[in-house]
């Protein structure tokens, strides 16, 4: 029978579903690391924008691993990681064989997951669990069908076994015995004293990078391929390994990005992010792309969506003005029988002595304490989202209007498609190396703070034009609308970012590296996070979350009639106060 594809509500199930293991997850590393900082992204570790560089493979499952306690024996192993192991030890020791390096960091897994095992008895199940399912991921992966294969399993199970005290399972018993038989007087004497020096990470890491390195020169030696080509054989067939770049890793144990204070606007400036040319930006109000005429048939269109939403629009008013108002004095109001003593009403104590009513109290307003901006991305993928997006912020920017918070919706797009003017003037400059970005950038401005939602009704309306939606350049757009936030003087101010992607500039991807603009987004996502001034968070959609974001929450557009869309919106600005 032909595999049948998979729904957009079925996908969005699963995201929700692997997102919501992400963070169960994340909450229990947290908790036994006591480290607050490190969180899921795309199901992988980060600190921060980091990876963290636990290479062992068995420490992360694949997405579609429903296997729960599978997951919970990755997180713990992952805490133990962080609590127990000195990560500037281990990257100073590590091998340079690729995979000599997974062997050292696999070794060093078992060590603090055996140490763990002692100090919380009760995930020994979890860890164990987690590695017989890897195992048997590696069974059908195809490892154990070459010899090469067979070699990094055999010390993957016996280098546990040997650590850990849990015996190699009787399945994979016969299987080891020649392995085994081959490698006794090579590697054997180290195996044996890995338990006894478990406690000692220095002492530890020498047969481990033994062990390591004994099997790395053994692969490279076995065949005619050089190391590098025997290396990414190997590792094709094991299941679980990252593919990391060197420069996305937090080897330190810290934040590889330093941030501002909470007093200061972040420096959101990159020295090796850089723009061919400006000339052709614009920062343009959208009634001047698109025309009035057309802007009042869109808006006739978003009534009609909106108009069924009345109710919750009220309720969305009051749950704002609750969760962002702040109690303020207005005024004193007298009549009570206790409070403050009224003067103006001191005769009515000789005139009437049993007229207790002469006290007053203080009365109080509510008064709105934050600016919340929209950020809606205008690439030419968002344009199929283009009526969801426009009805959920119009709804937003409606209620925050009722609820006197105040309210920013702003955009960006491109001017042209495959870089317009600014990759011809590349061009005619002879098309010189590594020109950074390289397009027309165009940041548009919908609904600024000051404009009521009722004079803004149209200009929202215009986000179901067609002709705004061409290509992203997500970095520049987010550091531009956190400039505009930072100006106000609220105390509580959130940014959120509507997508469906990472960034996509077709002209600017050619003539640099794959990752120069979505790693653009990541530097600049940081520098906010760590900064603390803004509250910074992403709505998708899609069926899968971005890495750079701290805070992200997958949208349905399906659900949108249902309010479901609506209530995640408000959860995900409420956790950010």
């Amino acid at each position: 029978m032909p595999a049948v594809a998979m729904s957009v509500s079925e996908a969005s199930d699963q995201s929700w579903s692997s997102e919501r293991v992400d963070e169960l997850c994340a909450t229990t590393i947290r908790a036994i690391a006591h480290d607050p900082d490190v969180r899921f992204r795309r199901q992988v570790l980060h600190r921060g924008q980091a990876v963290l560089p636990f290479q062992a493979p068995h420490l992360h499952p694949p997405a579609t691993d429903t296997d729960f306690t599978s997951w919970r024996g990755a997180a713990d192993a992952l805490a133990w990681r962080i609590a127990l192991s000195d990560s500037h030890l281990h990257a100073s020791m590590s091998p340079t064989d690729p995979i000599a390096a997974i062997l050292f960091d696999m070794l060093e897994q078992y060590r603090v997951e055996s140490l763990g095992a002692d100090e919380l008895p009760g995930s020994c199940s979890n860890l164990r669990r987690r590695f017989m399912t890897w195992s048997a991921e590696c069974e059908s992966a195809g490892l154990l069908e070459t010899a090469h294969g067979l070699l990094i399993f055999y010390v993957a199970q016996v280098g546990r076994s040997r650590v850990t005290g849990d015996p190699v399972p009787d399945d994979y018993g016969d299987l080891l015995e020649s392995t085994r038989g081959g490698l006794a007087d090579t590697i054997g004497p180290y195996f044996a004293m890995l338990r006894k020096l478990r406690r000692d990470q220095c002492a530890y890491s020498a047969p481990a990078l033994a062990i390591s390195n004994a099997i790395g020169d053994l692969l490279a030696n076995s065949s005619n391929l050089t190391r590098h080509e025997a290396s990414a054989s190997v590792r094709a067939r094991i299941p679980g390994l990252l593919d990391i770049k060197p420069e996305n890793l937090d080897t330190t144990g810290v934040d590889l990005e330093s941030g501002s204070t909470s007093s200061e606007v972040a420096d959101l400036s990159s020295p090796t992010y850089q723009v061919f040319t400006t000339e052709y930006d614009r920062e343009l109000r959208i009634s001047a792309v698109v025309a009035p005429g057309a802007a009042r048939v869109h808006r006739f269109q978003l009534d009609e969506n909106v108009a069924q939403r009345n109710g919750e629009i009220n309720k969305l008013t009051r749950a704002l003005r609750t969760l962002f108002a702040r109690p303020d004095f207005d005024s004193w109001e007298g009549g009570y029988e206790e409070g403050l003593l009224d003067g103006r009403r001191l005769s009515q104590l000789i005139t009437a002595p049993t007229h207790h009513r002469v006290f007053r109290q203080p009365m109080s307003v509510l008064l709105p304490e934050a600016s919340v901006t929209f950020l809606i991305d205008c690439s030419g993928s968002m344009k199929k989202y283009r009526e969801s997006a426009a009805v959920l912020v119009d709804i937003f920017a409606r209620a925050l209007d009722l609820a006197d918070v105040k309210c920013e919706i702003l955009g960006f797009t491109t001017g042209s498609w495959n870089g317009g003017r600014a990759r011809t003037d590349w061009l005619k400059a002879g098309r010189p190396a590594h020109p950074g970005r390289l397009n027309e950038s165009w940041h548009l401005v919908i609904k600024d703070f000051d404009t009521s939602w009722r004079r803004a009704r149209n200009n929202i309306a215009s986000l179901l034009s067609t002709n705004i939606y061409r290509e992203g350049i997500d970095g520049e757009a987010v550091a531009w609308a956190y400039r505009r936030l930072a100006q106000q003087e609220s105390p509580n101010r959130i940014l959120l970012v509507i997508s469906d992607g990472s960034p996509m500039d077709s002209a600017t991807n050619l003539v640099n590296d794959d990752e120069y603009i979505n790693r653009d987004l990541f530097n600049v996502v940081s520098a906010i996070e760590n900064a603390g001034l803004v509250q910074l968070s992403a709505l998708y959609f899609a069926t899968g979350l971005p890495a750079c974001f701290r805070d992200a929450r997958l949208l349905d557009p399906a659900q949108l009639n249902d309010g479901k869309t609506i209530r995640a919106t408000l959860d995900l600005i409420s956790a950010q106060r």
